[in-house]
């Protein structure tokens, strides 16, 4: 997988950087979605669906920073 990010190109590298942070954004400003689950009385490992959707954003959000961290570690794109 190293090798792979290594010579893979820029444009693919920002696709894999910019893709969770664009679900999320969509997820997060899209508010249809989340008002037509908000009203459910559905639960998720015993959480209201309301707050799984929002726990479900912010993960997307940490997932992309931390995708983006380690991408640009192998790649060497960290100054010292």
């Amino acid at each position: 997988m190293r090798s792979l990010i290594e010579r893979a190109q820029p444009r693919t590298v920002r696709i894999l950087i910019l893709t969770p942070y664009l679900v999320a954004a969509l997820m997060s400003v899209f508010p249809p979605l989340y008002l037509s689950i908000s009203g459910q009385k559905w639960e998720v490992f015993g959480l209201p669906i309301g707050i799984a959707y929002m726990l479900l954003v912010s993960a997307l959000v940490t997932l992309s920073v931390v995708i983006a961290y380690c991408i640009e570690v192998i790649r060497n794109e960290i100054g010292d």
